[in-house]
C-alpha cells in the first residue's frame, strides 16, 4: 500500500470567489480575463478594478490584501514578485486571515519572496490551524512527521491529521489511514485505517482508491470483496494511478472482480507501462506476443 502523503512543497490556496467587498474582480484567474478581454474597454474594467482593490488593501482591508498577494504570486494582472506577494499576505495575516497565513507560511517556510523563517513559518501555521483550518491542520501534520520545521514527533501528527480529517479534508484522512495501518504515532488499528481510506477515496483522492482496493482485494481490515476491489482500482487507475492502471488490467484480464475483458486490459496495461510500471510493460508484452486482445506484434 501507499504511505502517506509528503508534505505540499508548493500548495496554492484553492480559488474561491473573494467577498463582496472585492467581489469586481471574480474568482477567475486574472491573466485568463485579461487573455479574454478584447476590447480596450473590457480591458480598463479590469485594470480599474484592479486598482480599486489595490486601494481597499492599502486602506487594510484583509480580504483585498490577500487577494493582492494572491495575484501577485501569480502573476495574474500584475508583475510576478513574491516579495510583494509576501508583504500582502503577512498584512491580512495579521489581521487573521487564515488562507493569508497559510500562504505566509509557505513562502516562510521555503524562503521564497521573503528571508527563510521556521518558527515564523510555524506560528502562522498554528494560528490558522487553532482556528479550524483544515489545510493548515494537514501541513502542520506533515511538518511534524517528517521534522520540517518543527522537531519530529508522530503524535502530533497523528493529531493534527485528525483534525483536518473530522473537517473531511481528503489528504488528511488519507495520511491518517496510513499512520492507523502502520501504527506510526498511534496504535495500529487496520479496521479504522480502511474507514478513513474510504472516506478519503470517496473525495476522490486516487492514493486513497488505491490502498482501499488492495484492502478489499486482501482482505486486510474489510471482508474480500474482489467487485469492490475492481471498481477502486479503476477509479484511481481512471484517474492516472500507474499501480491502480497495473492492477486493474490484471483484474480485466484474470476476470476478478469484473467480467474479463482482454482488450480493455491491454488497454490499461498501456497507459500503465507508459508510465514506467515494469511489470505492466512486461504483462503488455506478452498479450501483444499471443496477440491476446491486441494484434500481435
Amino acid at each position: 500500500m501507499e504511505a502517506a502523503l509528503g508534505l505540499p512543497i508548493f500548495v496554492l490556496p484553492a480559488r474561491r470567489a473573494p467577498n463582496s467587498k472585492v467581489v469586481c474582480m471574480g474568482h477567475r484567474s486574472l491573466s485568463v480575463r485579461f487573455a479574454g478581454a478584447c476590447s480596450p474597454l473590457a480591458k480598463m474594467k479590469l485594470t480599474k478594478a484592479l486598482e480599486m482593490n489595490l486601494e481597499l488593501a492599502d486602506k487594510g482591508d484583509r480580504e483585498a490584501q490577500y487577494w493582492m498577494g494572491y495575484w501577485s504570486e501569480l502573476g495574474e494582472g500584475v508583475p510576478a514578485d513574491c516579495s510583494v506577494a509576501a508583504r500582502y499576505y503577512r498584512l491580512a495575516a495579521d489581521q487573521g486571515h487564515f488562507e493569508a497565513q497559510v500562504a505566509l507560511a509557505r513562502l516562510l517556510r521555503l524562503g521564497v519572496g521573503v528571508a527563510r523563517n521556521d518558527e515564523e513559518a510555524i506560528l502562522y501555521l498554528r494560528l490558522a490551524a487553532h482556528a479550524g483550518h483544515g489545510e493548515a491542520q494537514f501541513i502542520l501534520g506533515c511538518c511534524f512527521a517528517s521534522g520540517d520545521c518543527v522537531a519530529q514527533n508522530l503524535a502530533e501528527a497523528v493529531r493534527y491529521y485528525e483534525l483536518a480529517a473530522a473537517l473531511d479534508h481528503a489528504p488528511a484522512q488519507f495520511n491518517l489511514g496510513a499512520f492507523l495501518r502502520e501504527g506510526r504515532g498511534v496504535t495500529r488499528d487496520v479496521e479504522k485505517a480502511v474507514t478513513w481510506f474510504r472516506r478519503s477515496a470517496d473525495h476522490g483522492l486516487a492514493s486513497a482508491q488505491y490502498n482501499l482496493a488492495l484492502a478489499f482485494q486482501r482482505g486486510e481490515g474489510v471482508a474480500k470483496n474482489a467487485s469492490e476491489a475492481a471498481r477502486y482500482f479503476k477509479l484511481a487507475a481512471d484517474q492516472g494511478h500507474v499501480s491502480a492502471q497495473a492492477y486493474y488490467a490484471q483484474c480485466l484480464s484474470d476476470g476478478d472482480g469484473v467480467p474479463e475483458d482482454q482488450e480493455t486490459s491491454v488497454h490499461y496495461y498501456r497507459l500503465a507501462a507508459e508510465q514506467g510500471h515494469r511489470q505492466a510493460q512486461y504483462n503488455l508484452g506478452a498479450h501483444l506476443a499471443t496477440g491476446e486482445g491486441a494484434a500481435r506484434d
